[in-house]
């Protein structure tokens, strides 16, 4: 007889936590490589005018998501009692202490290794 395998049973076999902690680690690293990117590259600039703050008249077009990378990286930093501002002026004057203690959560995160001939 078919016996369903939970997601629990198989972290708690594998030791491997649940993979949006992968997915969360990357995205505050992405967040820290862009925030000590050079200040004239796009991605800075474009990253740095929204953590300062939109104009109070702007909306978003038509048809954008309202829930924004940006947003999923606030609310990561949120777990952590940090706000966004503050994470910019961290990871800007290239403190690692922020990314450290995020990736440090003990994600498993394995790839099998293709065997050549």
């Amino acid at each position: 007889m078919y016996s369903p395998v939970t997601n629990v049973k198989v972290r708690a076999t594998t030791g491997c936590h649940p993979l949006s902690h992968l997915v969360t680690d990357r995205r505050l690293q992405l967040f820290g490589h862009t925030a000590r990117s050079s200040p004239q590259k796009d991605h800075h600039r474009a990253v740095a005018a929204v953590t300062r703050g939109l104009p109070p008249d702007w909306k978003r077009p038509l048809g954008r998501p309202s829930y924004t990378w940006l947003r999923a990286v606030e609310a990561d930093l949120g777990q952590q009692n940090i706000g966004l501002a503050s994470a910019w002026r961290k990871a800007a004057i290239r403190d690692d202490t922020l990314w450290t203690q995020q990736s440090s959560s003990g994600v498993c995160y394995k790839r099998r290794r293709k065997a050549y001939k």
